[in-house]
C-alpha cells in the first residue's frame, strides 16, 4: 500500500532527524553553547552527574542508541528482523527519554533545549511507530 509506504518513510526520516540532532548535541557537549538555545541550562544539565551512565557521556550513548535504532529499523524494513524488536526498542528509548526529561524537570530544575528536542523526538517516534505498526502487533 502506498499509504503504508509513506508512513514508514516518515518514520525513517524522523529517526534520521533524531540521529542528526543527537550527533549535533554530542558535538555540543564537547563545545558548549554551539547549539543550545539556553546555554546556561545546557551546561548545568550536561555537566551534572546525570550526564554520565557508567562513566560514558549520555550524549555519546545517544549517538550509539540512535545509530542502533536506525539499524534495527532498516533491518525490520528489509524483513530481516521482526517488527516487535523495533517496537521494543521504541519502548526502551521512550522510557529513557521520559527519565531524562524527569531528571531535568524535578532534580536539576534546569532544561537543555537540545536534550528536550532529542527526548521529545524519541517519544514522538515511539508513539508514531506504534501507530504505523498497530496492525502488526499479534495478540
Amino acid at each position: 500500500m502506498q499509504k503504508d509506504r509513506v508512513k514508514k518513510t516518515i518514520l525513517l526520516l524522523l529517526i534520521i532527524l533524531g540521529l542528526i540532532v543527537v550527533v549535533a548535541s554530542s558535538y555540543q557537549s564537547a563545545t558548549p553553547s554551539v547549539i543550545c538555545l539556553t546555554s546556561e541550562n545546557c551546561a548545568v544539565v550536561q555537566s551534572s552527574s546525570y550526564a554520565f551512565i557508567f562513566g560514558y557521556s549520555v550524549a555519546k550513548l545517544g549517538v550509539l542508541a540512535f545509530a542502533v535504532f536506525l539499524s534495527v529499523y532498516l533491518l525490520v524494513l528489509a524483513n530481516s528482523l521482526p517488527v516487535w524488536t523495533f517496537l521494543l526498542s521504541n519502548v526502551i528509548g521512550a522510557l529513557y527519554a521520559i527519565y531524562f526529561l524527569s531528571i531535568q524537570a524535578f532534580v536539576l530544575k534546569a532544561f537543555c533545549s537540545s536534550c528536550i528536542v532529542i527526548d521529545s523526538l524519541m517519544i514522538v517516534i515511539a508513539i508514531y511507530s506504534f501507530w504505523v505498526y498497530k496492525g502488526s502487533i499479534k495478540h
